[in-house]
């Protein structure tokens, strides 16, 4: 077994707090339901009139496909073409979409043919169903199943068999588990009913799925676990599988990495399931204006690849944690420098400083200046206020300076949002730096400006973020996995419609060579919809017309077949 390093969480806490806000952008109607075992109110009398209606509605499919006692079965030996043999140990090489027809909506949405259909003309080979529990229960009752639903998923699988398209379920919300609103009324992750109902709920799928082989159909048990332990990680999991392996012997069984899907696990290796990870990093350029990301808000436009400055600047509050962003330049003429300052922590002190002289110190006091900002908020647990301010500063730089430094003198943190240089005749380069990275604690560099306004040497700070970053910081950890024997893929990835075009398909080639390279398949969230290749929305795109009217990223489309 080679040991696995373990990763700087640090480093991922906000592609966590991304993740576990997860993407609601094809989610257009509101889900409430639940009743005594779920988190909100159910309206029995009307799912169970929706129930005794759609019961005998059961459309039963043509041959080969048949209904046995409620267990899926497929004449394969019709079939005159193979997929690849999946295993916990080697995972194919998948490439596909997630389909969401059984996730935003606990009526669930029928799974369009023309989908799988146009996945396998366009050589794609597998679809990740996402699935809200919810809906497939009556009542709220969590051993109540509905005939109706499964049916439903039951029909993305004969449509998977019939294109050959692997398809995977996964319940992305389960009893006591969600990353969704609302939340769960239990917690699957320390409560005994919520677990003994999951485990329940996926031996109902082993059953029904008992008859189709794992070239044509495997279980992803949750998704993306949340700040949990690798020990309530494992104990969940192997509940799940041996209800699973109970009834379905070697059923291919996935498991999201703990941490959001980020970390992988020896032991879940050693429980003899695959392994999935998520490919959303760095979040605030794959969530760029995403309504359902506050924490992303007034995020400078992404880049990629993209430098990696902060927007944090500390003050004494958190000595350890505070850097000086600094600015070596031989200035040739007067300039101005320009430097917004969006949000302030309790107290902050924005000092800015050339060749060491103070040019410009303001002091911030969130309870003095809570109304007289865009926007204030206190805070229950730290008792403080968090005000937006917005705010332009601007200095005049002498001819001749050197050196430039931004600092936090005093008080706990502001975001920097943007700096400016321009020099006042206009004859001279003007630069500007627009932080973006979102962690916590990261440190500022110096950067060293040539005569050209171009960044020629940077030292201290993070890194650059680019491709060697993203194999670094994200998959080194799993490409190890795969080399002590163990299944990954990446279960997610994409990037929001508000992201410049040009710089998502930058990125999302960078992700793309480093699975190949590696040998790990992928599912991108998702096919149709704001992060996907069709009905995307994106303002910067030239969308090819489909015969059906929906439109198609021609270009997103043969970036992913490349690979």
């Amino acid at each position: 077994m080679i040991p696995m390093k373990k990763p700087n969480t640090t480093k991922f806490f906000a592609l966590a707090l991304a993740l576990a806000l997860t993407i609601l952008t094809a989610c257009s109607d509101s889900v409430n339901i639940g009743g005594n075992n779920g988190s909100a109110e159910y309206d029995t009398e009307k799912e169970s009139k929706k129930e005794s209606e759609n019961e005998n509605k059961i459309e039963t499919p043509a041959e080969p496909f048949t209904f046995e006692n409620k267990v899926f079965t497929y004449d394969f030996d019709s079939k005159t073409t193979v997929l690849p043999t999946p295993t916990a140990e080697k995972l194919p090489v998948w490439r596909g979409f997630n389909l969401t027809e059984a996730l935003f909506t606990v009526d669930f949405e029928p799974f369009n043919e023309d989908d799988f259909r146009l996945m396998a003309e366009w050589g794609f080979n597998f679809v990740r169903i996402p699935i809200d529990y919810r809906g497939l229960i009556i009542d709220g009752d969590w051993d109540k199943f509905s005939e109706t639903k499964f049916a439903m998923l039951d029909k993305a699988l004969e449509y998977g068999i019939k294109y050959d398209l692997h398809i995977n379920y996964c319940l992305h919300r389960a009893p006591g588990h969600t990353n969704f609103d609302p939340p769960e009324a239990t917690d699957i992750w320390k409560d005994d009913e919520p677990l003994e109902a999951f485990a329940n709920m996926w031996g109902v799928f082993a059953e029904r799925y008992k008859n189709v082989p794992n070239e044509y159909v495997s279980f992803n048990l949750l998704n993306e676990p949340a700040y949990i332990t690798e020990e309530a990680h494992l104990r969940v999991a192997e509940k799940a599988c041996r209800a699973i392996w109970d009834i379905s012997p070697g059923r291919l069984i996935i498991v999201d990495g703990y941490n959001v899907g980020l970390e992988p696990s020896d032991k879940i290796r050693e429980l003899g399931a695959a392994q999935s990870t998520r490919g959303y990093a760095p979040a605030e350029l794959t969530h760029y204006e995403a309504e359902w990301a506050p924490w992303n808000a007034g995020a400078p436009l992404p880049e990629w690849p993209v430098m990696s400055l902060p927007r944090f600047l500390f003050g004494n509050m958190k000595q350890s944690d505070r850097t000086i962003f600094g600015f070596d330049y031989d200035f040739p003429e007067d300039y101005t420098l320009s430097v917004k300052i969006g949000t302030v922590c309790n107290s902050a002190t924005l000092v800015i400083k050339a060749d060491g002289v103070k040019l410009l110190e303001h002091k911030f006091n969130t309870e003095k200046d809570k109304d007289d900002c865009e926007k204030s908020e206190w805070d229950e647990q730290w008792q403080i206020y968090v005000n937006d301010y917005n705010l332009y500063f601007t200095v005049n730089i002498p001819s001749g300076t050197q050196n430039v430094t931004i600092e936090n003198t005093v008080g706990d943190w502001m975001t920097l949002e943007d700096t400016a240089f321009a020099s006042v005749s206009g004859n001279s380069p003007e630069f500007s730096f627009q932080p973006t990275i979102i962690e916590w604690a990261w440190k500022f560099p110096q950067l060293k400006i040539d005569s050209n306004g171009s960044v020629v040497e940077i030292t201290g700070g993070e890194e650059i973020r680019d491709a060697e970053w993203l194999k670094k910081e994200y998959m080194d950890l799993w490409i190890e996995v795969m080399e002590s024997g163990g299944g990954v893929m990446v279960g997610e990835f994409g990037c929001y419609n508000k992201t410049p075009h040009d710089v998502v398909l930058r990125w999302m080639e960078d992700y793309l060579k480093i699975w190949k390279d590696a040998g790990i398949g992928w599912a991108m969230w998702n096919f149709d919809g704001t992060i996907g290749i069709i009905n995307s929305g994106r303002a910067d795109v030239e969308y090819e017309d489909l015969s059906d009217g929906r439109k198609l990223d021609r270009a997103m489309l043969e970036l992913l077949r490349k690979y």
